[in-house]
């Protein structure tokens, strides 16, 4: 390159330099909130929720997730889909969850999308809602994406679950009380929880059919659990015969509630029936760490990190527990963090707390060293040691703020200026030639 061409190319390189743009965020102000009487939990809002596409029976329903408060982790999405009986009660038919798990930034708003294709024999008009929870359940926020109509598929070779005759029974329960699927009744581990449902089907000739079971932590959000295994049960029907049928839901292995999904399925294990759902508690001694926020998503040597951490005691401390509560009276709530690299941020610290129903327990952690993309584990103890609850949330920092994006920004408009200057100093000497020398005699 010719000396004279220097300045211009330079004070170009200056100008791209000193604009690069910064990334930033949208920030909204959101109106959903989780509360108890006296404290906010968490600020996530569901917004803009809407049918975008629908093409035969299959939707794209489109929306946005927005924080309003700390940083919050395990957030999580799906749709419900709701229909009215013929005595106008709106049932729960289907949900489709997603698998992602989001952590917000104060202030985040995330755009999402997610495509959803009905069995093929669902027909008539339902409502679609986007729902968000934790993975152990507490509701965050819910927002009607509209009315969508499907149109049947399949006319025949498929059973109904008629979800309005459901119910649930106990084993060896002298008065046969009956339970509504979601009422979430309360049994010990050596009893039998019974589902019945009446069933029409719509086969052409006599089928036998058998059902399927999903066990998951608290509600349908949370992880799937191992259960007890239960014996092969079948149901056989005739053409278009409908009758009541009764089977037993597989017991999961540890004191907590839980949600169950049923569904029909063949001789070969193709689901050939719409899911109804129960909900039930395992009784025993238990408590929940249902979500945590940090005040931040990243900290400093020096800080102090705000932490926020909502729980619950024992599954069957609830008004009209046929068992009554199990729950210990003091339990001990300990809390870790660590950088995105596992590296310790802060001493942990330990805590006794009491819950007699959701409470927000505020920590406060000294930060003593630099904590990028930082992970908070949580764990609950009764007051024997057994851990009842343990949880770790990690929040992603949010790379448009982070210290050391400052610090690589301030870098670059130091490295802009400077390269300004040389380009000044060339041009100077272009125009004025080489500038004399000063104490030489000529």
């Amino acid at each position: 390159m010719k000396i004279q061409h220097a300045p211009y190319f330079l004070v170009a390189v200056a100008i791209i330099i000193i604009a690069r743009p910064t990334p930033t965020l949208a920030a909204q102000t959101s109106t959903g909130t989780v509360e108890t009487p006296s404290q906010v939990v968490a600020d996530v809002s569901i917004r803009q929720a809407r049918i975008e596409t629908l093409i035969g029976n299959t939707m794209t329903v489109d929306f946005s997730l927005t924080n309003g408060g700390s940083a919050q982790p395990d957030v999580r999405y799906g749709l419900e889909i709701i229909q009215a009986d013929k005595n106008g009660n709106e049932l729960s038919v289907d949900e489709d969850i997603s698998a992602e798990v989001l952590s917000l930034s104060q202030g985040q708003t995330l755009q999402r999308s997610i495509t959803y294709t009905p069995p093929g024999f669902f027909s008539g008009t339902y409502q679609v809602w986007v729902v968000s929870q934790t993975s152990s359940g507490l509701p965050l926020s819910t927002g009607l994406a509209g009315v969508a109509t499907f149109t049947p598929t399949i006319q025949s070779n498929y059973a109904d679950i008629l979800l309005p005759t459901c119910y649930l029974t106990v084993s060896d329960d002298s008065q046969h009380v009956h339970y509504t699927p979601q009422q979430g009744v309360d049994i010990l581990p050596s009893e039998t929880l019974n589902a019945t449902c009446q069933v029409e089907s719509y086969f052409t000739s006599t089928q036998s059919l058998y059902p399927s079971f999903e066990t998951h932590y608290r509600t349908q959000y949370g992880a799937i659990v191992p259960t007890n295994p239960v014996p092969t049960q079948e149901a056989s029907f005739t053409k278009g015969e409908t009758k009541t049928v009764t089977f037993a839901l597989p017991n999961a292995q540890t004191s907590q509630a839980y949600d169950v999904k049923m569904v029909l399925v063949d001789v070969s294990g193709h689901t050939v029936s719409n899911p109804e759902y129960f909900h039930y508690v395992l009784h025993g001694n238990s408590a929940t760490i249902q979500t945590a926020s940090l005040d931040k998503d990243q900290y400093a040597r020096g800080d102090i990190a705000h932490i926020s951490v909502g729980i619950t005691p024992s599954a069957d401390s609830f008004s009209g527990s046929r068992l009554g509560s199990s729950a210990s009276t003091t339990l001990s709530l300990s809390a870790s963090l660590v950088n995105g690299f596992g590296s310790s941020c802060a001493a942990p610290i330990t805590q006794e707390v009491s819950p007699s129903q959701f409470e927000s327990v505020s920590l406060q952690m000294p930060i003593t060293a630099t904590c990028m993309n930082p992970s908070l584990s949580v764990s609950l103890k009764d007051s024997s040691g057994n851990i009842l609850d343990q949880r770790t949330f990690s929040v992603k920092t949010n790379v448009a703020r982070s210290p050391w994006s400052m610090i690589m920004e301030t870098l670059w408009i130091t490295l802009g200026i400077l390269i300004l200057m040389l380009a000044l100093f060339f041009f100077v000497k272009r125009l004025y030639g080489r500038p004399p020398q000063v104490g030489r005699v000529q």
